[in-house]
């Protein structure tokens, strides 16, 4: 037991994976009604968000843009050779698309169509 717990703790890699943290800037966020494809604009909040590697997770600092602060990273054998995030919801509204700088998300309702592109930058 006490070999197992000096490994853990000499190996970092072993114990805890690697939290990297993105500061997101909206660029633009257009709304789209289905019915007569108007379009509205609308200035997103920046926000910030964290990838935990060791789990496979998207953490964002709130409910903002996703509509939840948690979401799972679909593609796990392509993130670990490329670093791109792509994730859905299992109903199929929700997609996110993250390359480690450029930020596109679509959710999809019955009568609109809610896209966010945003340009994000490493902090920690």
């Amino acid at each position: 037991m006490k070999t197992l717990l000096a490994l853990l703790i000499l190996i970092p890699s072993l114990s805890w994976g690697e939290i990297l943290t993105y500061t997101c800037e909206v660029e633009y966020s257009p709304t789209i009604t289905k019915k007569d494809d108007n379009s509205m604009w609308v200035k997103g909040a920046p926000f910030d968000m964290k990838i935990h590697e060791d789990r496979y997770l998207l953490e964002f600092n709130s409910n903002h843009p996703v509509g939840t602060t948690f979401m799972a990273i679909d593609n796990r054998e392509l993130y670990d050779m490329s670093k791109i995030v792509k994730s859905q919801e299992f109903n199929g509204s929700i997609f996110l698309y993250f390359d480690g700088s450029n930020f596109t998300l679509t959710r999809t309702n019955v009568d609109i169509v809610h896209v966010l592109f945003a340009n994000c930058r490493k902090i920690f």
